[in-house]
């Protein structure tokens, strides 16, 4: 006896316990789309095959971070320009251990060594030539400092202006744990699909013999990949362009802000409200069913005969 769906579905079950919506700020003159992962909902391919999903999100705050800051010296000589970085890098390592940072924690990343050029003048009878010369070096090294408050990097720029270090390169993120993290979202993921499965039974859809197949898809954003940024001002000047005046353009600065993953289109989301940047765990969980291929749950029995064949053995 062959079954046939002769409705459709209309919507789904959305479990997700909170949700989240912004005020519109100055992220509106963002012209960077914001970042969603665009999952697709329930979906019935054909009369006998329905596909549901499972999507998660999970926010964990890192338990270690790693800031990189850039040191550039300029120098006449070879020593004198390692002995002047060596000052400023020693000056702000003595200030993180004033601060509570382990030596251990502290590493020195040596980047580039290269001589300085500059253009000389040679006058001849006719003519000028321009020829490079070496007129110093310039040494490069990265301030590698690892942490586990995240409000520790205000006291460590503070140290770094002090010995005339300004560039923080990027601040890493670690988790201690990511296994339990993804083992988590999978356990959430399942039971959401099987609350899903109940919800169909409910509508008389039996999937108990049905044939199935399943897959999923992790992933993880840190918060250095989930950064945007906007510039919002006006600069017309009405009076000037009446006036016949040259306009004089300011320089506009750029804002930064951290734009998680959305949550969207998300069934559930675990530590939903977050006021720091996060590490965020995701997976979404697919579950394929084909009705009309039931999987025959009973066992077969046979004979074997004194000759050694097999004989199916009817019930």
């Amino acid at each position: 006896m062959k079954m046939k769906l002769s409705f459709t579905i209309l919507g789904c079950i959305l479990y997700a316990s909170v949700s989240m919506g912004q005020v519109g700020g100055n992220e509106l003159y963002s012209t960077e789309k914001k970042s969603y992962a665009e999952i697709p909902r329930v979906i019935i391919a054909n009369d006998n095959t329905i596909t549901i999903e499972a999507n998660v999100l999970l926010n964990a705050v890192a338990d270690y971070y790693v800031a990189i800051f850039n040191v550039n010296q300029l120098g006449e000589t070879a020593e004198s320009t390692n002995q002047m970085i060596d000052s400023r890098i020693n000056s702000a390592r003595s200030g993180f251990v004033q601060f509570g940072i382990n030596e251990k924690d502290i590493y020195i990343d040596m980047l580039t060594f290269v001589p300085e050029y500059e253009y000389e003048v040679q006058k001849k009878l006719f003519s000028k030539t321009y020829n490079e010369v070496p007129k110093g070096f310039r040494l490069q090294k990265n301030i590698h400092v690892k942490y586990t408050d995240s409000k520790m990097l205000d006291k460590l720029i503070e140290v770094c202006a002090k010995s005339e270090i300004f560039d923080l390169v990027k601040v890493e993120y670690f988790s201690a744990n990511s296994k339990a993290y993804y083992d988590t979202i999978r356990m959430a993921a399942k039971k959401i699909l099987k609350e899903k499965i109940k919800d169909f039974k409910e509508l008389g859809i039996d999937t108990e013999l049905a044939f199935k197949q399943m897959g999923e898809n992790i992933f993880v954003k840190y918060p250095g990949e989930q950064y945007s940024s906007y510039k919002a001002f006006n600069s017309s000047s009405l009076e000037a362009l009446k006036k016949n005046s040259g306009v004089t353009q300011t320089i506009k600065n750029s804002s930064f802000y951290y734009n998680p993953v959305s949550y969207k289109d998300y069934d559930q989301v675990i530590n939903p409200v977050i006021t720091e940047p996060v590490i965020q765990y995701a997976i979404s969980m697919k579950l394929r069913i084909v009705l009309n291929k039931a999987v025959d749950k009973k066992n077969d029995l046979y004979l074997i005969t004194p000759n050694g064949d097999l004989k199916l053995i009817d019930k």
